[in-house]
């Protein structure tokens, strides 16, 4: 009597029973022996097998719960991403729901399957309903405000789904009695009316209850734990739990549109203390009226969804909601006209019509009401069974247990009470503020130490600058000492070498008349002629490489002769010197007589003979001069 989840998914079917093969005459083949398989056969098996465990380690594990009056069902939700795998539905009809999760968890524990990280609770505990706020969506106000005036608004809606659940509601929803039980009661009722009337048993009780145990049809035990059941239905606690949704009017000029959910306070810190204690976060809390029809592809059209003791009408427009109402079925019978006619102004909106069926019961007499309802509404609706109800269940709460916080048309309760500002908390600032000054002292003491720190790190830097400056300084007067001192040393030198550089050419020039005066003087001896007196033979003054020849003869030829004859004796006799600047002029001789004076130099063969002009007309030369 409760919407529940698939056995199985098909990304992991149930394990079905293997037929055995049927008997063969033919004798069985004999068994093949496997290979061994190789090193690298082996690697990759055990890499297969590292890779799926730290891929189920890895993968998100989402417990989905429908708790409603029937009992908890649980479904283990594995996925990575938006691929879901699910495990076996398992269920639990403990009134209790810290008592149902753990039998739940310990049927999934059987099965071999992981505890999971967290928890979606889907439940019809948490009503839902089309509200009327003063409030633009797109600039909603305060969450303590919004909270407040969403509570406000809920209290009618809480009201009306309280007064569905009388105790033969509850009776029938947990399958504990029949619809033939109820008319037993009924009638028990009505006899026990009868005879107080005629002063018959005045001690009898006529509470619904009373009478279904009087005549057998429940045991006391299940009687309790209906009426603990009721009392959670019919919500008398208070503060309550809230969330909501808001979103503009799909039409132009009409006002916003908001859904919102209301659930006992009391009962989520239960839930939530019930799932800490195993280690799992409650997710959120989804109403499981709208829930069940999120995903009956019905975007834009009425959705009917057929529960236990009331009817919700839900209409879609652009895939929003933008009406809902529901209204009780109070043990008559479905029937097409009453359905038609319970959204009957809703039909201009939208000519799409889909029946969810919740309870296996009922799906038979909806699928009778077909033609009916094909008739009244003009087209033929889009039935959904309770197979088809329970995937689409189990997809819709995978998707949003794996972002909880995602926006959607159907508001999520993630909270209980908001917190209070810790601003706001008495004492607060008696304890914050001291804190704050001691804190406030240390920063401020923190920053002076780094700026102290600061200044002594430039102090430093500057007198290692001027520490290396001043090293600079004397390495540079130092360097600089040194250089004029080398340079006092080199022009000290060059005087020596300078002193030494005239004697040193003298002495080279000696050694090279001495080597070729030989030679000489057997030329000057050899080439004399007759009548040519040699007067003298010297050397310049300032370079005594130079050798200056004075001849006299009494006649012009006989001294152009002797200086032809010694320019060919020292171009091709090897003498070592060439001979430069001949003269021959009118001169007396030495007893008055009339005649001719030749003169003419011998300069070493690698000197470059000097000009006329360079030449002293007394035969020396200067110093430093070349002939």
């Amino acid at each position: 009597m409760r919407p529940s989840f698939p056995p199985s998914s098909p990304a992991s079917p149930a394990r079905q029973p293997t037929a055995a093969p049927a008997p063969s005459s033919s004798p069985p083949p004999a068994p093949v022996q496997p290979s061994r398989p190789g090193a690298f056969s082996r690697l990759g098996a055990a890499l297969a097998r590292e890779f799926s465990r730290l891929r189920d380690l890895l993968a998100r594990r989402v417990l989905l719960v429908t708790w409603d009056v029937g009992g908890m069902v649980g479904v283990l939700a594995r996925g990575h991403g938006a691929a879901w795998r699910f495990s076996g539905a398992v269920s639990s009809g403990r009134v209790d729901f810290a008592a149902a999760l753990d039998e739940v968890l310990a049927q999934l524990a059987a099965e071999g399957l992981k505890t999971p990280r967290g928890c979606l609770v889907a439940s019809r505990l948490a009503v839902p309903a089309r509200i009327d706020l003063p409030v633009n969506p797109e600039r909603p106000r305060p969450i303590p405000q919004m909270r407040a005036l969403v509570i406000d608004e809920m209290e009618t809606p809480i009201a009306e789904f309280a007064a569905l659940w009388n105790i033969g509601a509850v009776l029938a929803t947990r399958g504990l009695i029949t619809p033939e039980g109820r008319g037993r009661v009924a009638l028990e009722q009505t006899a026990r009316r009868e005879r107080q009337t005629d002063g018959g048993f005045f001690a009898e009780s006529g509470f619904f209850g009373q009478c279904a145990l009087s005549i057998d049809l429940v045991a006391a035990h299940e009687l309790e734990d209906s009426l603990r059941w009721q009392s959670r239905l019919q919500m008398p606690e208070s503060p309550l739990a809230a969330a909501w949704s808001g979103y503009p009017a799909i039409d132009a000029g009409e006002a916003p549109i908001w859904l919102g959910v209301a659930l006992g306070l009391s009962t989520w810190k239960e839930w939530k203390t019930a799932l800490s204690k195993k280690k799992i976060k409650l997710l959120g809390v989804l109403p499981l009226a709208l829930t069940v029809s999120e995903s009956a592809e019905n975007a834009n059209g009425v959705t009917l969804e057929i529960h236990c003791e009331d009817v919700i009408a839900i209409l879609r427009q652009e895939g929003k909601i933008t009406a809902l109402r529901s209204e009780g079925r109070m043990e008559r019978p479905l029937e097409a006209e009453w359905l038609t006619r319970f959204v009957a102004d809703w039909r201009a909106a939208a000519r799409k019509l889909a029946i969810v069926c919740l309870v296996p019961a009922d799906a038979e007499p909806i699928h009778a009401l077909k033609d009916g309802l094909a008739a009244h509404w003009g087209s033929a609706p889009t039935l959904f069974s309770p197979e088809a109800v329970q995937t689409a269940l189990a997809n819709y709460l995978a998707t949003r247990g794996r972002r909880a916080d995602r926006t959607d048309d159907i508001p999520m309760i993630r909270f209980g009470l908001p917190r209070k500002s810790i601003l706001k908390r008495p004492g607060f600032w008696h304890l914050v503020l001291p804190l704050l000054v001691t804190a406030a002292l240390a920063a401020t003491e923190y920053q002076q130490r780094a700026q102290i720190r600061e200044v002594e790190r430039r102090y430093d830097e500057k007198e290692f600058d001027s520490k290396k400056q001043q090293t600079l300084a004397q390495q540079e007067s130092r360097i600089y000492q040194e250089q004029r001192e080398a340079n006092q040393r080199l022009k000290q030198k060059r005087g020596e070498l300078a002193r030494l550089v005239p004697e040193l050419e003298r002495l080279q020039a000696i050694e090279g008349m001495t080597a070729n005066l030989p030679r000489l003087l057997r030329a000057l001896a050899a080439n004399i002629g007759e009548g040519v007196v040699l007067q003298s033979v010297k050397n310049s003054g300032g370079d005594i490489g130079r050798i200056q020849v004075i001849a006299w003869s009494a006649n012009y030829a006989s001294a152009q002769s002797f200086a032809l004859e010694m320019q060919r004796a020292a171009s091709h006799g090897g003498l070592g010197y060439a001979v430069a600047q001949t003269n021959v002029r009118s001169e007396t001789g030495r007893g008055g007589k009339p005649g001719y004076q030749v003169s003419f130099w011998l300069l070493p063969i690698e000197e470059e003979l000097a000009s006329p002009e360079e030449m002293p007309e007394n035969g020396k030369a200067q110093k430093g001069e070349k002939a």
